[in-house]
């Protein structure tokens, strides 16, 4: 109950402090009865509690009791902070005043030093917030929390590689800055996602794992499968992929460190799925078809092959790719498009082959639907309006290995 009582008084503290701009508060803090229920209602309880604390804290001079009139000993009417000792108040509180809460975590946040802009501009607003004197929205207020959240940015810092992060798994990463392997994901993911939601530079893009890339962190490590005529250069080892007719598997330190050394494919196909990429590969693909299953959303080892590929076969190359027909499907290609494949089209992405396969599609909920409805209202998703539309009627959506992989014969040639 002694704290119950010194924090009350305390927060009137606060609130003058933050209204005036000073440290010192000038005009008598005081708590009156009248605004705690408790003591005027049936809980004598609480009444007693609140009286032996009250007399408590007169003793040690960090408050003084006013009694009503005529009840002495009976009935308070109001309690007086002693300002002349108020940091042995915050002291029995067990608090912080919020003037040094502040300073201390600015000192936190200008430590945080990153080339990332998502994370410099959060940085940024939380520091204004404190100069004006408020504790920033964005940051929670359990200490234990915030704790966590400003040891998961500096871990994202010294992570970071060049300006590039470097891909690393969830449960390592918490391992190694929060101590646990699970604390990141049970508190601190929800936290950042809606952090890289409202700084992250891609906006229109909002799925939790997508944004994460955008820290480094992946929830698995997901191997990059390549078929076809290319040959790769690692750390001056040259090394030819065109033998291996059912493809070859690059993890992320692999792709990081990959230069390419020749290419002679005749295209360059991406699919979501590792089950699509054996489909093909064992219904005959083309030879000269780059073929490369990306598993998702590309982390940055991906992006960055992507880019090295992109940049050796040229503008005028031609880049496909097949995904799922549905809402993770459709920001993934435009994942690819935004940050590695700028001229990449769609395949077996339309509106006709949905509603040919649409009878093997899994039905989706309102919630579903209002995540399209707004997908569709989206920059950048104009192509896809009908299919959209059609996914909208049949409320259904499909994945990419409902349709028989054969169709691509459409966009290119499968071996006799």
């Amino acid at each position: 109950m002694e704290k119950f009582v010194l924090n009350r008084l305390l927060d009137k503290v606060e609130t003058r402090r933050q209204a005036s701009g000073e440290s010192l508060v000038r005009r008598r803090v005081s708590l009156k009865t009248d605004s705690l229920p408790e003591y005027h209602g049936r809980e004598l309880d609480f009444r007693k509690a609140f009286h032996q604390a009250a007399e408590n804290l007169q003793r040690q001079e960090l408050l003084e009791i006013e009694w009503l009139r005529g009840e002495q000993g009976n009935l308070i009417r109001a309690l007086h902070l002693n300002q002349e000792r108020l940091d042995e108040a915050y002291q029995a509180a067990g608090r912080t005043p919020q003037h040094e809460v502040l300073r201390n975590l600015a000192e936190q946040l200008t430590a945080i030093d990153s080339q990332r802009g998502w994370l410099q501009s959060f940085v940024r607003d939380c520091l204004a917030e404190i100069d004006r004197r408020r504790f920033p929205v964005q940051l929670p207020r359990d200490e234990q929390k915030l704790t966590w959240l400003l040891a998961c940015l500096r871990g994202i810092v010294a992570n970071d590689a060049g300006g590039d992060a470097a891909e690393m798994l969830e449960r390592i990463f918490s391992k190694r800055y929060l101590g646990h392997s699970k604390l990141f994901e049970q508190q601190v993911r929800t936290r950042l996602v809606g952090i890289l939601r409202r700084y992250a530079t891609l906006p229109d893009l909002d799925e939790e794992d997508l944004l994460l890339l955008e820290t480094g962190l992946v929830r698995a490590t997901g191997e990059l499968l390549m078929r076809g005529p290319l040959q790769i250069r690692v750390k001056e080892k040259l090394a030819d992929i065109t033998p291996f007719a059912y493809g070859v598997a690059l993890g992320s330190e692999t792709l990081s460190e990959l230069e390419i050394a020749g290419c002679q494919a005749s295209r360059l196909v991406s699919v979501e799925n590792k089950a699509t990429f054996r489909e093909l590969v064992r219904a005959g693909l083309d030879e000269s078809v780059l073929l490369v299953c990306i598993g998702g959303f590309a982390g940055s080892a991906k992006r960055r092959l992507l880019q090295k590929l992109a940049e050796y076969l040229g503008q005028s190359f031609a880049y496909l790719h097949w995904g799922d027909l549905d809402y993770g499907g459709l920001q993934i290609f435009q994942h690819l498009r935004q940050t590695c494949l700028p001229q990449v089209r769609p395949a077996l992405m339309d509106a006709d082959t949905y509603r040919e396969f649409v009878s093997s599609g899994e039905s989706f909920d309102d919630s579903y639907r209002r995540k399209l409805e707004r997908l569709r209202e989206q920059d950048g998703f104009g192509e896809f309006h009908d299919l959209l539309d059609a996914m909208l009627l049949q409320g259904k959506t499909l994945e990419q290995e409902a349709a028989p992989v054969e169709r691509l014969a459409n966009c290119w040639p499968m071996k006799k």
